[in-house]
C-alpha cells in the first residue's frame, strides 16, 4: 500500500468525462487513510449450544491478500447465561493475530492473546451475564503467504445452557500495509 496521501481538493467532474485509474486509486487511498471501516454487522442473534468452535455466521473479513497487515476491532455483545462462551479465530496458515480483549464481569477484564494457528488459543467470556455484556477485541492481523479470511469462531465453554452472539455486534477494520 502506498504512503498515506495528503488531502487534496476533489476534482470537479464534467458530464461524460472519462476517469483515469490513477484518479480512482487516489480516491481509494484517501478513503483507506480515514481509519477503520465497518466490515460486518450481525443482523440477528445467533444461539450457541455446542462446545465445538464453529464459525460465527456474520463476523468475518473478506479474503485478505497474502502479506497484508490489518487493524481489526470486534465489538461483540453477548448473553452468556450459565454456559459461558469461548471465542477464537480461524486465520490463514502462517499468519499471526495479536488480540487484546476488554470486557466486564463486574470488574474490567483485559487479556492479551497471540494467535498463530486457527482456533488456538481460546478466550472465554464470563458466565452468568443474563442481561448481556460487551467485549472489545482489538487485533493486529499480520498475514503471511496465504490469502484468506479472519473468522470469529464461537462455542459454549462447558456443556451447560446456551449463549447468544447478539445482533448489532460489529467487526471493523482497516488495511495498514
Amino acid at each position: 500500500m502506498p504512503a498515506t496521501p495528503t488531502f487534496t481538493e476533489p476534482k470537479t467532474w464534467a458530464f461524460q468525462e472519462g476517469v483515469e485509474s490513477s484518479e480512482l486509486n487516489t480516491i481509494r487511498d484517501i478513503l483507506r487513510s480515514m481509519g477503520p471501516h465497518l466490515i460486518a454487522r450481525k443482523g440477528s442473534d445467533q444461539s450457541v449450544a455446542s462446545t465445538t468452535l464453529a464459525n460465527d455466521n456474520t463476523l468475518f473479513t473478506p479474503s485478505i491478500a497474502a502479506n497484508e497487515v490489518w487493524y481489526l476491532r470486534l465489538v461483540h455483545f453477548v448473553v452468556t447465561g450459565a454456559g459461558a462462551m469461548k471465542t477464537a479465530y480461524s486465520i490463514p496458515t502462517g499468519s499471526e493475530l495479536q488480540r487484546t480483549i476488554t470486557g466486564s464481569n463486574g470488574t474490567v477484564v483485559v487479556e492479551h492473546i497471540q494467535q498463530t494457528a486457527s482456533d488456538t488459543p481460546v478466550h472465554t467470556y464470563i458466565a452468568g451475564a443474563a442481561t448481556g455484556r460487551l467485549y472489545l477485541d482489538e487485533m493486529l492481523f499480520i498475514n503471511a503467504g496465504t490469502a484468506g479470511a479472519v473468522t470469529l469462531r464461537i462455542a459454549l465453554n462447558s456443556a451447560s445452557g446456551t449463549s447468544t452472539s447478539k445482533a448489532n455486534s460489529t467487526l471493523w477494520g482497516v488495511q495498514l500495509a
